[in-house]
């Protein structure tokens, strides 16, 4: 089913460094002895923990201690090392309001905390986004936002020292006018057809009457925003639009703004992010949006976080699973494992009858988070859901749709 698939919600390149050599730190018992190896072709790799062992040139995984034993990725050809969910790593998913953290049996039942990114900023931070030169923008740009401290300022440091994994929340292929960094974008949207915030208070409490333009003079006669994801299924957000996804737009245009925010997500902590949203195809016609541009898409949102240490949950985009999680073969910068997602969220599998199309995760043992709503009916109760759920390793919970939804009403599948 091709949807939105968005119930829950706040008012909400790197380069790959080369080097000539590898330093190889061998840990012992007894003492740290350290060997430097020469080799030309191989760039450096970042090794840590201390108990992680790195083969030389693979990817390899290692068991650590820490949320439900999951494990750490190493990618050889890049300094980027990033955390990866076991199958079994339990979620808590809170994307608008308060978290509940001095409750000790609460958070006792969740590994990885699942958060808005913007309500999670500790203090007013800012952030540059920075367009590289191109053909669009010949000498390149810059300009810097100021991220306000959120409502959940703390939360990340506070997870942390309970030992719980941080996945920060953000939409990767949609527009929010409530967003700080909406002024970067080119472009119209709203029932005016132009950048006025009256369809949105949230916008207007930030912005004023209107958000005006920062980014590149150059892309100001782009229009990379179309239609409002609260006219499609599932969608029921004012303010927030389809962006075109197609690789000519967001190369240039708006992709450097979305990277940024990645930027932000590792300055302040967040271990990864969950990207929404990339699954225009389907549910936005304005630019003729493919599955084939939707998972291009994707696969370069793994890819910017992976480089920069982050792990990569996607969302949705449910016929394109497969190819979430296999290696690509014509982008030459995906070698393996760094254009493929780390884990699945998905919305309402089972109330549209369409989890079998999850079996490429499943089949190569990846966290594959489930969402369910109560407000759907008896097709999504405990009884119909979970047992489907544990027995194929989904982590599924069932959670109103209703806002504020409150974490004491959660079901979650895997304590049935």
């Amino acid at each position: 089913m091709k949807r939105s698939e968005k119930h829950i919600k706040s008012s909400k390149k790197s380069f790959i460094t080369k080097r000539n050599s590898i330093l190889l730190a061998s840990f012992c018992l007894v003492g740290i002895m350290a060997l430097v190896i020469s080799h030309a072709s191989v760039p450096s790799i970042a090794i840590e923990p201390e108990n992680e062992l790195v083969s030389l040139p693979a990817l390899k995984q290692s068991s650590q201690p820490g949320a439900s034993n999951s494990s750490y990725i190493k990618f050889t050809k890049s300094s980027a090392a990033w955390w990866k969910p076991a199958r079994n790593a339990r979620w808590n998913w809170i994307l608008e309001g308060g978290v509940t953290t001095t409750n000790s049996v609460e958070t006792a039942r969740y590994d990885m905390y699942d958060v808005d990114m913007q309500s999670m900023i500790p203090a007013a931070t800012q952030q540059t986004i920075t367009w590289p030169a191109s053909t669009l923008v010949p000498g390149g740009h810059a300009t810097t936002i100021t991220w306000p401290k959120g409502s959940n300022a703390g939360l990340i440091s506070t997870l942390h020292n309970q030992g719980k994994k941080v996945i920060c929340y953000i939409d990767s292929g949609a527009f929010e006018d409530y967003r700080p960094d909406a002024s970067a974008f080119p472009g119209t949207w709203g029932s005016g057809n132009n950048r006025s915030t009256s369809d949105n208070s949230s916008a207007a409490q930030l912005f004023g009457s209107s958000v005006p333009y920062v980014g590149p003079s150059q892309l100001a006669a782009q229009d990379p925003i179309g239609g409002g994801s609260d006219g499609t299924v599932g969608g029921s957000f004012s303010g927030e639009y389809w962006l075109d996804q197609r690789i000519s737009s967001w190369k240039d245009v708006w992709g450097p703004i979305i990277w940024a925010r990645m930027d932000l997500a590792k300055k302040i902590g967040c271990d990864g992010m969950e990207g929404d949203q990339n699954n225009a195809y389907g549910n936005d016609t304005t630019y003729g949006v493919t599955q084939n541009d939707s998972l291009r898409l994707y696969r370069e949102f793994y890819y910017q976080l992976h480089i920069r240490g982050l792990t990569a949950i996607s969302k949705n985009g449910i016929e394109l699973t497969a190819g979430q999680v296999s290696d690509p073969t014509d982008i030459s910068y995906c070698t393996p494992g760094l254009c493929q997602a780390d884990g699945i969220l998905n919305e309402e599998c089972s109330y549209f009858s369409e989890c079998a199309s999850l079996q490429p995760a499943a089949d190569k043992q990846l966290w594959i988070g489930q969402a369910e709503y109560k407000d759907e009916g008896a097709a999504v109760s405990v009884a119909n859901v979970c047992p489907s759920a544990n027995s194929q390793g989904r982590m599924a919970m069932i959670k109103p749709n209703v806002q504020p939804v409150l974490e004491a009403n959660f079901a979650l599948c895997w304590e049935q």
